[in-house]
């Protein structure tokens, strides 16, 4: 789930060239800038490329940095965030319904598993976690419609 999630969204961010500020890329490839930050150069995205890759609008990416949830760069009047940290969050900006879907439960089983993780793991450990769940679900012969069927009290 964390590759494929990871996989679909930032496809494009892999298999991109580096671009330089100024400098053309083709149609797939992602305009990555470099920036000087603390004397480190960070290869880093500006936020409509971000909004892109994740499919958030730059509006909730700027929400989310206001609520503390990620911290971009900012250099020359606009926002960057490093190329490196892309995944972390997709992972972390991926809904519970999303999640679901995905791992083949419902939006309230991804978030009561949610609830009973650790606080202190990162939203790409959360995500394994939470894909180990559903696998070992799965091998335990329950599905999502199984479990609807037992909650009205019909025979499976």
């Amino acid at each position: 789930l964390v590759q494929d999630a990871g996989r679909q969204q930032l496809e494009a961010v892999e298999t991109g060239a580096h671009a330089g500020v100024g400098q053309a890329a083709p149609d797939t490839a992602v305009r990555v800038v470099m920036l000087e930050v603390d004397g480190e150069k960070i290869a880093c995205v500006d936020i409509q490329t971000l909004a892109e890759l994740t499919g958030k609008s730059v509006g909730a990416l700027r929400q989310a940095e206001r609520r503390g949830k990620n911290a971009f760069i900012r250099h020359g009047g606009r926002r960057y965030y490093p190329y490196e940290r892309i995944g972390e969050l997709v992972a972390q900006l991926m809904s519970d319904r999303t999640l679901g879907r995905l791992l083949g439960v419902s939006r309230m089983t991804v978030a009561r598993w949610r609830q009973e993780l650790s606080p202190d793991l990162s939203a790409v450990e959360v995500l394994r976690c939470l894909q180990q769940r559903a696998q070992a679900s799965k091998r335990k012969g329950r599905s999502d419609e199984q479990a609807r069927q037992r909650r009205r009290g019909a025979a499976p």
